[in-house]
């Protein structure tokens, strides 16, 4: 997620307990991590429910 301009891009989605994902260089310019509940109905627009959030450093 971009600070600034809240723009934000979905890398997909965890299994319940813990996962992991990689990161695609375009990514490393936004400033925060987003870790969102989202439901899999296939609409793009976040849910607003935030579990984890925080600054994304290199």
């Amino acid at each position: 997620m971009d600070a600034v301009t809240a723009a934000r891009v979905g890398l997909g989605f965890l299994k319940a307990g813990s996962g992991a994902v990689v990161l695609p260089k375009h990514v490393t310019t936004y400033s925060n991590i987003d870790v969102s509940a989202e439901p899999h109905d296939g609409d793009p627009a976040p849910s607003g429910t935030s579990i984890l959030r925080g600054p994304l450093e290199a």
